[in-house]
């Protein structure tokens, strides 16, 4: 360990989301990636338009990658993920701004390419195949390789009601 309790941002949003190549307890499930094993990328809302991507090694935390994306809003509630590989990340604020979605670049740090999927909603996982982006409360599945996922929504359950949060 380099050092640790680290403050990356001071900032008023909320969120962080990481991705890595490493596997916790010999499960399947990727909590973060890099590019090298015990690498890890951690992302963070600096609000409105702006992401802060920290690499993190085992030389230390890297100063911060920025990124300038249309605007995201204040993230009041909501969840940002990674898909498994680790080249998508899914961004919901909610109540506000609807769900989005970004290429995300292992080498460089940087989110792109941003869609707005709309709808309210807390609840956002990737399929363990990278290829849907499913939403709770109402459960809603997104084609991912489609060139407009939110064109290609489709309804898997209404129950939960919109942003269910508990």
């Amino acid at each position: 360990v380099v050092s640790k309790n680290n403050l990356l941002f001071a900032g008023p949003c909320a969120g962080v989301a990481s991705v890595g190549h490493e596997l916790l307890g010999g499960t399947t499930k990727k909590v973060a990636f890099g590019n090298k094993p015990a690498e890890y990328w951690v992302v963070i809302p600096a609000c409105l338009d702006t992401f802060r991507a920290y690499l993190i090694s085992e030389a230390g935390v890297s100063a911060p990658i920025e990124s300038i994306t249309p605007d995201v809003g204040v993230i009041y509630a909501g969840m940002m993920v990674f898909s498994p590989n680790g080249r998508k990340m899914a961004l919901t604020n909610y109540p506000s701004s609807g769900i989005k979605t970004f290429d995300f670049d292992l080498n460089t740090g940087k989110l792109s390419n941003m869609l707005l999927l709309g709808g309210k909603t807390y609840g956002l996982a990737f399929s363990p195949n990278n290829l849907f982006l499913y939403t709770g409360g109402p459960v809603n599945q997104f084609d991912m390789l489609s060139m407009n996922p939110a064109s290609n929504k489709i309804l898997i359950s209404s129950s939960g009601g919109e942003g269910t949060m508990w």
